[in-house]
Formats: structure tokens, C-alpha cells, sequence
């Protein structure tokens, strides 16, 4: 995932995480089935996908405005993978003023 639009000669820190598809669909929709026999379905807490790990900034794929990072999923649980958020802060400067700034939305 290519971290893009930094300023030059800058220090950064940056994190990832796994954003999950949490929205019903109306899509392709078929018709309706009977009612349930004794109409009730309790339906389970989802459990979020665990966070990333083993993140790196290759040193031969940094650029002056821009670096590739790389990481490990974790695990997805229940997640159905939608995009990853890379977030990332100065250090060095006051270009995100200290706070994290999403920078970056990668499909893969």
C-alpha cells in the first residue's frame, strides 16, 4: 500500500486496520421466504478482525513524498473485508500536528 502526498524529508509514524462490510444490501434481492415456525432468531455478537501486525516501510521503497508499507493481517473473525485505513503521524514536523491523519485507502 503506497502511502502518498508527504512532505519531503519528514519523519511518520503509521498504523492499519481492517475496515468490515456492516451494511444490509437491497441488491439482487429474490422474494420472501415463509415466516420462521416460532418466530424468533437470535442472532450472535460479531467478533472484530484482530489488528495487523509485523508492519514495515521497506527502506528501498521510501521516496520524498511518499513509501510503501507492508504488514500481516490478523485474524478476521467475522469481518467480511472491505478496505484498509492507513493512518499515519509526523514526528519530526507539525504537518498532522500531532494527531493521526487517514492518508490512504487500499483494496488489498
Amino acid at each position: 500500500c503506497v502511502v502518498p502526498r508527504l512532505r519531503k524529508h519528514s519523519v511518520y509514524d503509521a498504523r492499519v486496520r481492517e475496515t468490515c462490510y456492516d451494511t444490509y444490501t437491497t441488491e439482487l434481492d429474490g422474494e420472501f421466504s415463509d415466516e420462521l415456525p416460532d418466530r424468533q432468531a437470535i442472532t450472535l455478537v460479531p467478533v472484530a478482525a484482530t489488528a495487523p501486525y509485523d508492519l514495515v516501510a521497506p527502506t528501498d521503497q521510501i521516496g520524498p513524498y511518499s513509501f510503501f508499507l507492508d504488514w500481516t493481517p490478523g485474524e478476521a473473525n467475522d469481518c467480511l473485508f472491505t478496505i484498509w485505513l492507513v493512518e499515519i503521524k509526523a514526528i519530526n514536523t507539525d504537518y498532522t500536528r500531532g494527531k493521526w491523519l487517514q492518508v490512504a485507502v487500499c483494496n488489498s
